[in-house]
């Protein structure tokens, strides 16, 4: 991790721009009357927002982009679309940004500008490297590579060598990765391009270094940073000199690794450039936690608050991490116990905003592919129909009985057509569940097993105490019946989407299965200090499959517990007269309460589960699977809540 955030900035290169003022770029794109330059202002003026302000960007992409249609000029309609990509792409909306790409690819095929088509291939590599496709990101590199060869566009050569040794890089193809280091430094060597040439030197050590060459990349970086002090390029100078430290590290000379480590570190304190301050802070702290275990830890928390102010959850990954291993070395593993549970909570955090992501990327995708599709069905509908005008007033001329054959084989294809579009449509179904399941084994499934490893490390050790194993013994009991509850739930909804949900449906007293239900949880209410209180009429009799009720009672019970308070109460009911044939039950607890915003989709299949009063983890299964359970018997099931004024589950089923 300590040479990476360098290679995924070098996918980014084309980007950089020099800063202007926008009132001034303004003013020239009015006045300006060459299109093409009109469209490097664009570009500019979208640069200096699409970091502090992208939707004014976006604002001004579109802008051009309608100013270039209306005139006609293609190559700027085409370039303003790739540099929408870009932004989309910088976001994390990869499929967004690659149909820009492939918008723009084929406007710039059409009007045969080559360097166009160069830049967008490598902008479609940029987001398949981000997508983790370092294969597909390669072709599109060479694609660029061939035609800026063929074209003696040396910069663009240079460039395209930087990305194919970053992606071969990342991809631990450390050869292939110094080749191409190696041949965009010496065609940037020859145009003289001083930026590229650091960056080069920076990323040939890196590649040393990872080939336990340390010595020879320190060459490297020593060139780099003399050239970016002599031009006072301050971020590079930070770099070159984090980069010296490294390979001091792992040369095992920690005096001059911790001397560049402390330049680095006042340089990003005077230049306020706080990730790299907090990235150096976790350096310093590995180096001196291997003799100084709380001076380390004085450095992390150091490093913890600066990087929770400007709020990169990435790099607060790595400080928790080393935080948790100098814990581990001082022998309290309580506290390393502590940090790994933040940790979790924030690789949560982190899967749940990239599912967020990738659902309104998928959904931007999907709604642009819907547009565009009806837009291809309304031109070839009109088609169409002025073909089968044409044929049906010259059949009808000939023989009317014809005009009876053309009617029903149009209606026996509209009947095809829609067992077609209903085969996509369960197609479609089909492959949401597979997402989904995936997505539970992999997220709400995988958390409360990922911890175990770790825990029964720790209770092995002989440092532990008893009373510490004993807490962890009961951390460990927990995470496994949380992974059984959510495989058991996991199970039954996949069974129920996969086969349908099969009902069996009698006549029994749901007052003695309620009673069953809560001496189940009993157990894990008293640890809480929770009572239930059970005031269902001992003569409630109602009509439905008697599993699913007693699923819908156990879960909304297990979550009325979950989100409550220590020492309250959970209290059950049930209301013959309420509804018309249906006898409504109720679930009610004075606990944390549920948002308006929480109330829109907490019965929906793309939830998002919450953790309880207690940090007890959970999924949004239970209450998905409660609401098709109820349905599938011909009931409801609502809330009624405030935000800290506790819930109430209704649901009713059918009066017996």
């Amino acid at each position: 991790m300590r040479y990476i955030f360098c290679l995924v900035f070098l996918l980014s290169l084309s980007c950089i721009a020099v800063a202007q003022n926008p009132a001034e770029i303004l003013g020239k794109i009015k006045t300006e009357k060459d299109d093409s330059v009109k469209t490097e202002l664009y570009k500019k003026i979208i640069y200096q927002y699409q970091f502090s302000n992208v939707d004014s960007a976006i604002l001004y992409v579109d802008k051009g982009i309608k100013e270039f249609k209306e005139s006609g000029y293609r190559r700027g309609v085409a370039i303003l679309t790739v540099t929408l990509g870009n932004i989309q792409s910088l976001q994390g909306k990869q499929e967004l940004a690659k149909l820009q790409y492939k918008e723009a690819l084929a406007i710039f095929e059409e009007i045969k500008y080559d360097n166009g088509i160069a830049q967008t291939n490598n902008s479609i590599g940029v987001a398949e490297g981000r997508s983790g496709n370092l294969l597909a990101a390669t072709r599109h590199f060479m694609k660029a590579l061939q035609i800026f060869e063929r074209t003696n566009n040396t910069q663009g050569v240079v460039n395209t060598y930087l990305k194919l040794g970053t992606v071969n890089d990342i991809g631990n193809n450390l050869d292939k990765a110094l080749d191409y280091f190696n041949k965009g430094l010496e065609l940037a060597i020859k145009i003289n391009s001083t930026k590229d040439v650091i960056g080069l030197y920076n990323n040939i050590g890196v590649v040393y270094c990872k080939r336990e060459r340390s010595d020879t990349g320190l060459v490297f970086f020593q060139k780099a940073l003399a050239m970016a002090e002599s031009l006072n390029m301050t971020e590079t100078r930070v770099l070159s000199m984090m980069h010296i430290g490294n390979a001091y590290k792992d040369l095992d000379q920690p005096e001059r690794s911790l001397e560049y480590y402390n330049r680095t570190l006042a340089l990003a304190a005077v230049e306020v450039m706080p990730e790299h301050h907090a990235r150096t802070l976790l350096n310093i702290a590995a180096l001196k936690g291997i003799t100084d275990h709380e001076e380390a830890l004085r450095l992390l928390s150091r490093a913890g608050a600066i990087v929770r102010d400007i709020e990169n959850k990435e790099l607060m990954l790595e400080v928790m991490g080393e935080t948790i291993h100098q814990h581990k070395l001082l022998g309290d593993y309580k506290s390393a116990f502590s940090v790994l549970e933040e940790s979790k909570k924030l690789q949560d955090s982190i899967f749940n905003l990239d599912k967020e992501i990738e659902i309104a990327n998928l959904q931007s995708v999907y709604e642009l592919d819907k547009s565009k599709e009806r837009v291809n069905q309304l031109v070839e509908l009109g088609e169409k129909n002025n073909a089968q005008r044409t044929l049906i007033i010259f059949i009808a001329c000939i023989l009317g009985v014809s005009v009876l054959a053309l009617f029903a084989a149009f209606r026996r294809t509209r009947r095809l057509n829609k067992k077609l579009v209903n085969s996509e449509s369960e197609l479609q179904r089909s492959s949401a569940i597979k997402d989904r399941i995936f997505s539970i084994i992999g997220h709400d499934l995988r958390g409360p097993i990922a911890n175990i490893p770790m825990v029964i490390e720790l209770y092995q050790d002989p440092r532990t105490t008893e009373s510490e194993r004993a807490y962890m013994l009961d951390l460990l009991t927990e995470n496994s019946m949380a992974s059984l509850e959510t495989l058991d739930k996991l199970l039954n909804w996949g069974k129920s989407q996969i086969k349908g949900i099969a009902i069996q449906q009698k006549q029994f007293r749901a007052s003695q299965n309620i009673q069953h239900q809560v001496s189940l949880i009993k157990g894990i209410a008293s640890n809480k200090g929770i009572t239930i209180d059970n005031t269902v009429p001992n003569d409630t009799v109602i009509f439905a499959d008697e599993d699913h009720f007693n699923f819908v009672v156990r879960n909304l019970l297990s979550n009325a517990i979950k989100f409550s308070h220590k020492d309250s109460v959970v209290s059950l009911d049930a209301d013959r007269y309420k509804k018309e044939g249906f006898t409504v039950f109720s679930v009610e607890d004075t606990g944390v309460g549920i948002s308006d915003e929480q109330k829109a989709w907490i019965f929906e299949a793309f939830g998002s589960s919450t953790l309880g009063t207690n940090n007890e983890g959970g999924t949004s299964i239970g209450l998905m699977l409660c609401k098709e359970f109820v349905t599938e018997n011909g009931g409801d099931i609502w809330v009624e809540s405030e935000p800290g004024k506790g819930a109430t589950f209704y649901f009713s089923f059918k009066n017996g």
